[in-house]
């Protein structure tokens, strides 16, 4: 994707999004940066031109003088600067022309446009940052919700990074003792006893297992907490979805069987976003129509986070088993129609349920509430989740090479044979944070970048 030679250039581009705006920001990086702004706008005094400071100028076309744009202009000098190159960055006004214009400019003195990804890329090669930070780079750009921008920013800050680097520590350890041991063994030197190594290598498998489980959380994060409403038909789950999301997004009838497919939508609560899937009425299917529907409602409830189990108050309170449903997840009982409450004679609803009323909006803070404790029982403050796919099954190839490695010395197997385990262990581990790595890694990890980023 990037090559060694293209590295040494001076690339520009646009890193605001597209579009006309009030203001745009035009990234340039390389060892011609300073020369370009110098170029461009002779009239900063050498003396201002200092890293990490702010200067108003005009922008020139060198050829004519003529003038293109009021700039402000920043200069961030090699080591500095998030890509580690001399890099400048131009605030201009965000006409396409005038973008177009200083872009021409920068281009005709010597730097070229930049990849999509390159300037991230540049800062990962130049150790400015590791891999996985460069990931939550595209991550945090993505973000759809707060509780998703949050954990991208403790990964750009290193905290996924630093708990792979503990782990790879203990692996480090281990694999050194292994190996000074079977090297001493003929002296009758011991440097670790297997009980230490062992200590460490467990350490190890115990931190990639928790950061391995924390994929699904994460997951849920970047993509959202699928929330299936799943039910009788007429249970109003078409109703409750409205309610949700504050949109009239799912047909309302009081005919039983309305809903024949499934029908998602968005709604972010408590900074988090979750996505809401109305699916159709669970029951004995009157035509093959609603067969399909049936069938796919049955499939949401295995991709989804959580269920909301909807019954009516009305009618008995069903169980899921009652009509073939399997439901091993996070479930949420949820009585509607509790505006009708009155009507029923003596009614109490089943403990841990919500009773609501998707017509009135009644109950609907309280059940809000519990699908945002859902994920801040997911997933703390402190402990940071993986995710990406890549990560994800890095860390978990590597927890199993420390697993069979851990079974070999609990088995007194021979020391080479745990030792290549745990080489392989920790060679994944590297690949993790990029210190190790290959052009299929690097392709997959910066293919989704933007220009500009």
């Amino acid at each position: 994707m990037f090559s060694l030679d293209r590295e040494r250039d001076t690339i520009c581009a646009q890193s605001t999004a597209p579009g006309i705006g009030a203001l745009a920001i035009i990234r340039l990086s390389g060892a011609q940066s300073l020369a370009i702004l110098k170029a461009l706008s002779p009239e900063i005094p050498e003396s201002k031109i200092e890293s990490h400071r702010a200067n108003y100028s005009f922008l020139k076309d060198p050829s004519n003088d003529a003038i293109v744009d009021e700039i402000v202009a920043t200069y961030f000098e090699a080591g500095r600067s998030f890509t580690g190159e001399d890099s400048v960055e131009f605030s201009c006004h965000g006409s396409a022309i005038i973008i177009s214009e200083i872009l021409r400019l920068m281009v005709s003195h010597g730097a070229r446009m930049a990849d999509p990804g390159e300037f991230t890329y540049r800062a990962f090669s130049n150790g400015r940052i590791d891999l996985i930070q460069a990931e939550s780079v595209l991550q945090l750009i993505e973000s759809r919700s707060k509780s998703a921008a949050k954990s991208a920013l403790r990964q750009l800050r290193g905290g996924l990074s630093q708990k792979v680097t503990e782990i790879c520590d203990d692996l480090t350890w281990g694999l050194s003792r292994l190996e000074a041991n079977i090297d001493f063994s003929a002296e009758d030197i011991e440097f670790a006893s297997e009980e230490s190594i062992y200590e460490h290598l467990a350490r190890a498998h115990e931190n990639l297992g928790k950061a391995v489980n924390s994929y699904s959380s994460g997951r849920s994060l970047v993509e959202g907490i699928r929330v299936a409403i799943v039910g009788e038909p007429n249970v109003g789950k078409s109703s409750l979805l409205n309610r949700l999301i504050s949109e009239d997004r799912a047909i309302v009838s009081p005919y039983a069987g309305t809903t024949r497919d499934t029908i998602e939508a968005e709604a972010i609560i408590s900074g988090a976003r979750f996505v809401f899937i109305d699916t159709a009425g669970i029951r004995k299917a009157v035509d093959e129509i609603e067969a399909l529907g049936i069938e796919r409602s049955r499939a949401e409830v295995e991709r989804a986070d959580i269920i909301l189990w909807v019954c009516d108050i009305s009618s008995a309170p069903k169980d899921s088993m009652d009509i073939g449903l399997n439901l091993n997840k996070t479930v949420v009982r949820v009585i509607n129609k509790g505006d009708l409450a009155d009507t029923v004679v003596g009614y109490q609803a089943p403990e841990g349920a919500f009773l609501v009323s998707a017509k009135t909006g009644t109950g609907l803070e309280q059940l809000s509430k519990r699908l945002a404790d859902f994920i801040s029982i997911q997933i703390s403050d402190e402990a940071p989740a993986v995710l990406s796919l890549r990560q994800f099954e890095m860390l978990k190839d590597s927890m199993d090479f420390v697993d069979r490695g851990l079974r070999l010395l609990r088995d007194r197997v021979s020391s080479e044979f745990v030792i290549a385990e745990i080489q392989s262990s920790l060679k994944v581990c590297m690949k993790v944070l990029g210190k190790e790595f290959d052009d299929e890694v690097i392709d997959r990890v910066f293919r989704d970048f933007c220009l500009g980023k």
